[in-house]
């Protein structure tokens, strides 16, 4: 493992849209890095699984090198490990905690969900891409809506949930006379109310539709 200080990071594109990779691990963001490796500058490729990484510029990372192409042209870094600012997790969050933390996760989740309802070739037919950021606000006022930390989270792991289900395997279908991300928002809900249902069985108000 070598070591040096992340300078900078910036999305991998391909045309108007960011580039990706899609393996076992799921579908994976490309970004260009520059590192600063003992006092030199060079410039890498590293994948992360959402479009906004917790890399921090200006802090000392661990990760693997590979270089390729005849005249060490191709770089990639992965296994990135912060040593500077290592986590440090309770209960499943970050040491950080609170309503602000779980705003900045609603955020990144938020933007991931974007990626994922422009990958869907209905909606790349039915909007404009001038608007591409447009679902990611909706989204993020989804899921902060009530401003109560617990049902943040919640709002969180079932779009994220949702995501997932959409990148694998679950397509999620038109239907006439309604926007197509109210079904994103209406499908989200629905999975929240099953995970509600998973934790406190007793809920009668968590019954899904």
């Amino acid at each position: 493992m070598l070591q040096g200080k992340l300078i900078s990071f910036s999305p991998k594109m391909n045309g108007a849209v960011q580039d990706t990779y899609s393996g076992t691990n799921g579908l994976l963001y490309k970004f260009v890095l520059v590192m600063e490796i003992n006092g030199t500058e060079e410039k890498g490729d590293a994948n992360a699984k959402s479009t906004s990484p917790s890399w921090k510029t200006g802090d000392i990372y661990s990760f693997e090198r590979k270089v390729n192409g005849q005249q060490g042209q191709f770089i990639s870094y992965s296994k990135l490990e912060n040593v500077s600012n290592p986590k440090q997790v309770y209960s499943g969050k970050n040491s950080s905690g609170g309503i602000e933390f779980a705003k900045q996760k609603a955020a990144e989740c938020a933007y991931h969900a974007t990626a994922c309802f422009w990958a869907d070739p209905d909606n790349k037919q039915h909007f404009k891409q001038e608007i591409y950021h447009g679902p990611t606000t909706v989204f993020y006022q989804h899921i902060v809506e009530t401003g109560i930390e617990k049902d943040i989270w919640l709002n969180i792991a079932a779009l994220n949930a949702l995501v997932d289900r959409s990148e694998k395997v679950y397509r999620i279908m038109a239907v006439k006379g309604k926007k197509h991300i109210d079904l994103w928002l209406e499908a989200a809900d629905k999975i929240k109310q099953i995970m509600i249902l998973l934790i406190n069985p007793n809920d009668s108000n968590a019954k899904p539709n």
